[in-house]
């Protein structure tokens, strides 16, 4: 099975696998270019992958989770594609619990860091926050730039659930 099989059987093609590499954002300007209605990034690196004690892990995390949602928000708000960004309750420590969108993130390591950087609000910006993919236990909401209220899922699979909703 191949990491890509879920998207392979339920979007009949209709999607562009990217890799981020040194020059992500030309390849980025020719995505944009094909007339797309809307972009989800699911693009970061996540937390066992980050080695704080190396430069090079420390930078790739930064350019991943922080700068590349940036530019790719810039791009589809240039291009007129709405943008949504898949975050992570991991820009909340948990020392308080019980949050919100609108509470103060305040991660202490630097993957919830380098994805606080990364989730700017922008006007044609959606965020669906989880705190695990698919796990039974998992806190997924959806919020936009107006503001809404967070909605908390039911379901296990609410991630996937709100991302067929949304496509």
């Amino acid at each position: 099975r191949s990491k890509n099989s879920f998207i392979e059987q339920n979007f009949e093609k209709k999607y562009f696998n990217f890799q981020l590499s040194d020059n992500y954002f030309d390849n980025l300007k020719k995505i944009v270019n094909n007339k797309i209605d809307f972009i989800v990034n699911c693009i970061g690196v996540i937390k066992p992958k980050i080695d704080e004690d190396d430069p090079i892990s420390i930078q790739e995390t930064i350019l991943t989770n922080s700068y590349f949602p940036i530019d790719l928000q810039n791009l589809a708000f240039e291009n007129q594609i709405e943008y949504i960004q898949i975050g992570t309750d991991c820009v909340f420590s948990g020392n308080d619990g019980s949050y919100t969108e609108s509470s103060f993130m305040d991660a202490k390591d630097l993957y919830g860091k380098s994805k606080i950087a990364g989730e700017i609000e922008g006007i044609n910006k959606s965020l669906i926050r989880s705190s695990a993919a698919s796990a039974s236990d998992s806190n997924t909401w959806s919020s936009t730039s107006s503001g809404k209220v967070p909605k908390p899922a039911k379901r296990p699979d609410s991630l996937m659930f709100l991302i067929r909703g949304i496509i």
